[in-house]
């Protein structure tokens, strides 16, 4: 489950989804939620850090 701002959990749920990750099975937004089903345990981390991964590199300062 990842927390975004207000509105931006769509854009970032569809992006995510977009990156086509063999292992994300779906990809579900709220309004600032989103649910990021992983094929299994062993992945979870995996697909956390490459999620943080994209952030970080795509930060603006």
């Amino acid at each position: 489950v990842l927390k975004t701002e207000t509105g931006s959990a769509g854009p970032a749920a569809e992006l995510i989804d977009k990156l086509s990750y063999d292992e994300v099975l779906g990809v579900i937004a709220g309004d600032n939620t989103i649910f990021v089903a992983v094929d299994s345990l062993e992945h979870v981390d995996m697909i956390r850090r490459r999620l943080e991964d994209l952030l970080e590199a795509n930060r603006l300062y």
